[in-house]
């Protein structure tokens, strides 16, 4: 009741639209938005109960008068009842009763009236209701599964309300006992129930008196099937290790991998262009090191590895190297590779001629190209609502080129886990919409080899919207620094 809605939405500095609402000019000061809704049998001595219905502003003061209507459930007239309860007397027979929910704020006052109930009976000379078919249970008897029951068949001359008790029993369906939770029409099966039969007892009241019927037991429940594996995941990119020269041998990391073991790796190196993409495999290269040729020279090199386990397989390419540089380069110490592609690009030869020690620049290695905006750039959309002390996300969605990675990461009250890493591309993010108590904070870091990638930072407030701050992380970097101008 009075919640407040925000919408979170951005593009490359992904806006935060949680606002505060303000009332619009010109509104009423007060509305009542919703009326109450009547609860209980329409019968004599039979108690009705009213909601408390929604009006704004939420401090509002409410008053509930009972109206009793005629057989069409117009013409109403007041009971002289006052409060959200109502006790049904002789005189209402024959009559529908309503009841009319006023809001005084200030000096104004708003209305709204229910819908009326049922014609009241007499409910003094009718007989309980009457079972005519018990109620079935469905679903499969498994730890983790979640079963139905239906209400049965019945006949009653009073209107009917049902109500439910779940019953944990032997493995033959006796010595039943009722399961204090399992108190509505379904029930979900936990392994406190493995081995047990269940039963539920449904019990229909009308102003006449109630019957409880029991259900058939199900079969002794059985434990939760296996999980099924999961794929990996890639959280690490692969890393290239040795000299991008003619000649020598570059070794491949596996990268970091989230999920399930044990895992396999595969290998398969590629030539690529001077910019490091247009990539071409060279056959024959599966393995985990590579003895760089003269045709390399020039061109970048990258390793694309190939995780699998029994749930699947993921592929993660690493950073290209530095341009290859050719076997008579004449350096003494070659460019190392960085995760994020860098090179380091000293050398110190020995003139033999002179016999004296001189220095000379390194063989013409370029340096990596610098990091650009991943392209397209990531959008992270966020919508949600607060109110009080929570904040309720109901729509988490990122866009993002299919190999980027999004790694997520929640501390505080409401964190469905602590860190989850998936691929990116065009997804929404359901596990992430819940409620979040104030001191909650979210980080989302959107991330591929070699780009300047996104990262977000949502922190959970009491009583007001979150805050959003916007920023970039740079290639096998977790710090979010200010992105760079375009």
């Amino acid at each position: 009741m009075g919640h407040r809605h925000i919408t979170l939405a951005g593009p490359l500095a992904l806006l935060l639209l949680f606002g505060a609402l303000t009332p619009a000019a010109g509104a009423e000061p007060v509305r009542v938005v919703s009326a109450s809704a009547i609860a209980g049998v329409p019968s004599v001595g039979a108690e009705l109960s009213a909601s408390e219905g929604i009006w704004t502003p939420v401090d509002g003061i409410p008053t509930y008068r009972w109206l009793r209507c005629d057989a069409a459930g117009e013409m109403c007239a007041a009971t002289g009842a006052e409060g959200r309860t109502y006790r049904i007397v002789a005189d209402d027979i024959g009559h529908r009763l309503a009841v009319r929910l006023i809001v005084r704020w200030g000096t104004t006052e708003r209305m709204k009236t229910s819908d009326p109930t049922d014609v009241v009976q007499d409910g003094s000379v009718a007989p309980p209701p009457v079972n005519e078919q018990p109620p079935a249970i469905s679903g499969v008897a498994q730890a983790g599964s979640v079963l139905t029951t239906s209400t049965g068949s019945w006949s009653s001359a009073q209107p009917m309300m049902f109500t439910y008790s779940w019953e944990r029993c032997d493995s033959v369906g006796a010595s039943c006992t009722p399961i204090p939770e399992g108190t509505i029409a379904s029930y979900a099966v936990t392994d406190a129930d493995v081995g047990q039969a269940l039963r539920v007892a449904v019990t229909a009241t009308s102003s006449a008196g109630s019957t409880t019927v029991d259900s058939a037991p199900t079969a002794a429940v059985a434990g939760s099937p296996p999980r099924p594996p999961t794929a990996p995941v890639n959280a690490a990119v692969p890393v290239v290790s040795g000299a991008a020269v003619v000649g020598t041998t570059l070794a491949a990391g596996t990268g970091a991998w989230a999920g399930e073991g044990p895992y396999s790796f595969a290998y398969q190196w590629l030539r690529c262009d001077a910019g490091g993409e247009q990539c071409a495999t060279l056959q024959g290269t599966t393995a985990t090191s590579y003895l760089v040729v003269a045709d390399d020279a020039g061109a970048r090199l990258r390793v694309r590895v190939t995780a699998s386990t029994a749930g699947g397989s993921a592929t993660a390419l690493s950073a290209p190297t530095p341009i290859v540089a050719p076997a008579d380069a004449g350096t003494t110490e070659q460019p190392s590779v960085s995760p994020g592609g860098s090179a380091l690009t000293t050398a110190g030869t020995a003139n033999p001629a002179s016999g004296s020690s001189v220095t000379t620049p390194a063989a013409a290695v370029p340096p990596a190209a610098r990091p650009v905006l991943m392209d397209p750039f990531p959008r992270l959309r966020v919508a949600g609502r607060f109110a009080g002390s929570r904040t309720w996300l109901t729509l988490v969605s990122v866009r993002a080129p299919r190999d980027a990675r999004i790694d997520i990461r929640c501390t505080g009250s409401g964190c469905p886990k602590a860190r989850h890493v998936a691929a990116a591309g065009r997804r929404r993010l359901r596990f992430l919409e819940r409620a979040y108590r104030a001191g909650a904070v979210l980080e989302f870091r959107v991330t591929r080899a070699s780009s300047i990638g996104k990262y977000v930072r949502i922190a959970v407030r009491a009583g007001r919207a979150p805050t959003r701050r916007d920023a970039c992380v740079r290639p096998s970097s977790d710090k979010p620094v200010p992105c760079p101008a375009t």
